[in-house]
């Protein structure tokens, strides 16, 4: 006899169709002993079918008169004997009979033994055995019988030639489900209850509709194997009795609008109260039960957008939940997202550009300190510049302080003087002209000096790829070379401001006759773009150079739209590309990628990070797709990268309202996404 706490397991099986259930009557005969006499007390007996009675007289149709027990010294061998006995009596053919057994059990022999109080250890002819238990089981003419057994080696009660299949409830059943099978020991536990029994229950006050025998055993084993960390595993089989007719046994709760809120309000958990809320849409519980019902769906709704944590997932919860307690929570955890994912672009490329678009976003980011050294060692050791924190929205666009000028009123100078001022460290020098308007030009010295020509700065400058600052007011506002390095070139608009001066035969800006293909390529707006054809549809090989609100000539150069076409927001690309007549589009991400993959693929798409695709497409000559390095232009009118990299718009929008996009750029084509309100180029298709 084992002298530790243990007594004495489920096969899981699939739940058979829900019946009418009989119209007999339901019985239980439950037997639980503690304070054994000779043998070692248990602990949790008693409890377990106290707490059985309890759940079945609450939520099922078990009456007091259809219920026996056996408690503690009234579990005697004859006793047990009786009861069995009686029950020939009690059940008429039409009703269920319950039978659970909660204390100490043996094997010996290939055969199982119920302890009852009085017997000694090892006096196994003080003991019930399973013979006995199974001829009197043979006489119970009952529709179903299920008999639960919480003890230690309980499976030998079951037929071992016979497996549990789901069954009909209209159909008789015989059925067994064991703690532990005949080799092994069930735990009495620590708590209030056995791990088995503590399964059992917790099944029983959660259930919701019919429970069948075959889907409480199902549950039963997982958790009991779980909680045991595989130390006892459940039986559930067939009884090696007569009378089976592969039936199954199923628990129905009874009408109790009282009882059942009691149970909700117990067990509190969502599917109770929504079940309630079903079988109660009346009931004088009702507005409690939506008030609780919505509180757990907004926890629910919450759990799983944490458990997710993407950007989606909080705001379906925000959408979702529009009344929700976490939606503040949810926002900040956006925020946290694009950052981390932000971050995660610029480590995973490793280029100024990423780096520099997540300070533009986070300039007091978490990784800010991060970015700016990464961005150094890119500059060559060149510190970017500290931009003030920014308080961050949900919105991605990127956002970039401007560079600020100190404004000083020089002394006033008579009309048509001229002087030169030179900075601090002396190596510039600018031309000023009195009058009141003056314009300042950056020069070199040497350029002044030896004659040969503009400096390299200014040549830069009027070629576009370099930005000036230049202040047209009354008095002199001087702008040291160094504060316009990232500055865009500002001065008042004019009927001829470059920046907004149409190309050479254009139509009125947005308005052009559609294109037409012809032996030259295709013709649009006084220009011809050479094509390039694949899977059906027609990609212009040359960016788009037509003028709509909301475009721009790189630097405000005139001469840049001509060579790299224009820089465009995502609206006006996608104006522009309608401008060109019926058919004419942005491309999707979808098709971007079908093109890039037959040349290598862009970043995730390659094996090579997108290197082949970018040498494929750059590439110029006849046939060829000839990627254009055009720049690109921020949220505060800078224009950057002008022939180092190339950005591409698609008309894919995501859940966040960013837009799919692609990148030339160091060598590799990379697919990203960003906001519609940057400059980038076109390619339209047809």
């Amino acid at each position: 006899m084992a002298e530790d706490k243990t007594r004495g397991v489920v096969i899981r099986s699939q739940e058979g169709e829900d019946f009418e259930a009989p119209s007999g009557t339901n019985h239980l005969l439950a037997i639980a002993i503690d304070k054994y006499e000779h043998c070692p007390v248990l602990s949790n007996c008693v409890n377990d079918v106290r707490g059985l009675i309890e759940v079945l007289k609450e939520r099922y149709d078990f009456q007091d008169a259809n219920i026996q027990t056996l408690i503690n010294e009234e579990a005697t061998r004859p006793n047990i004997h009786a009861y069995l006995k009686g029950l020939k009596d009690r059940v008429r053919p039409q009703d269920n009979v319950i039978i659970y057994f909660s204390g100490h059990g043996e094997t010996e022999d290939n055969v199982g033994y119920w302890i009852p109080v009085e017997a000694h250890p090892a006096h196994e002819w003080e003991f019930v055995s399973t013979n006995d238990i199974k001829s009197r089981l043979d006489s119970i003419n009952s529709f179903h019988t299920f008999v639960i057994v919480d003890a230690c080696f309980s499976g030998a009660l079951f037929s071992s030639y016979r497996s549990v299949k789901a069954g009909n409830e209209n159909k008789r059943s015989r059925l067994g489900l064991a703690a532990s099978h005949t080799k092994e020991r069930a735990l009495d536990g620590e708590g209030e209850n056995s791990p088995f029994s503590s399964h059992l229950l917790k099944m029983l006050w959660e259930n919701t509709g019919a429970l069948s025998a075959h889907k409480l055993a199902g549950e039963i084993i997982d958790e009991v194997y779980a909680a045991t960390k595989g130390k006892q595993t459940p039986v559930f089989k067939p009884l090696d009795v007569k009378g089976d007719d592969s039936g199954q046994y199923v628990f129905r709760l009874k009408a109790d609008e009282g009882s059942d809120w009691e149970a909700c309000q117990r067990v509190g958990t969502l599917a109770t109260y929504e079940a309630f809320f079903a079988k109660y849409p009346e009931g004088k519980y009702i507005a409690e039960a939506q008030e609780k019902i919505a509180q757990l769906r907004d926890k629910e709704a919450w759990q799983t957008a944490k458990g997710l944590h993407t950007i989606s997932a909080y705001l379906q919860y925000r959408k979702d939940k529009p009344d929700g307690q976490h939606r503040e929570e949810a926002l900040e955890a956006v925020q946290q997202v694009e950052e981390d994912q932000s971050w995660h672009q610029a480590q995973k490329k490793k280029t100024i550009f990423e780096y520099e678009q997540y300070l533009e976003k986070y300039p007091a980011g978490r990784y800010a300190q991060e970015a700016r050294t990464a961005l150094e060692a890119l500059l060559g050791g060149h510190a970017p510049p500290k931009q003030a924190p920014v308080k961050q929205t949900p919105s991605p666009a990127p956002v970039q302080t401007k560079p600020q000028i100190v404004q000083e009123k020089p002394v006033p100078k008579p009309k048509e003087e001229k002087a030169i001022a030179t900075t601090p460290n002396n190596n510039r020098k600018y031309l000023m002209i009195g009058g009141g308007v003056l314009l300042v030009v950056v020069l070199a010295v040497w350029g002044i000096s030896s004659g040969k020509g503009k400096s390299a700065e200014l040549a830069a400058a009027q070629d576009g790829q370099d930005t000036i600052q230049v202040s047209m007011q009354e008095g002199l506002n001087v702008a040291t070379p160094e504060q316009t390095q990232s500055s865009p070139i500002q001065k008042p608009p004019t009927a001829e401001d470059p920046a907004t001066k149409k190309s050479p035969g254009s139509l009125p800006a947005g308005k052009a006759a559609a294109a037409s293909i012809g032996a030259n390529g295709l013709s649009f707006d006084g220009k011809t773009y050479r094509i390039y054809p694949f899977k059906g549809l027609t990609w212009m090989a040359e960016n788009l150079d037509f003028e709509v609100s909301g475009s721009w000539c790189y630097g405000g150069n005139t001469a840049n739209c001509q060579k790299y076409g224009r820089l465009y927001s995502w609206g006006a690309a996608k104006k522009a590309c309608s401008a060109m007549g019926s058919g004419w589009r942005l491309p999707t991400d979808k098709e971007w990628r079908s093109l890039s993959q037959q040349f290598g693929g862009a970043d995730e798409d390659s094996s090579d990070g997108g290197a082949a695709a970018f040498k494929a497409m750059t590439a110029e000559g006849a046939g060829a797709f000839s990627a254009q390095l055009g720049g690109w232009r921020n949220a505060e009118g800078n224009f950057k990268h002008l022939a180092n990299t190339g950005y591409y718009w698609s008309s894919t929008e995501n859940d966040l309202g960013l837009i799919q996009l692609y990148t030339f750029s160091n060598g590799a084509l990379s697919r990203l996404n960003n906001d519609p309100e940057l400059g980038f180029s076109c390619r339209c298709v047809k």
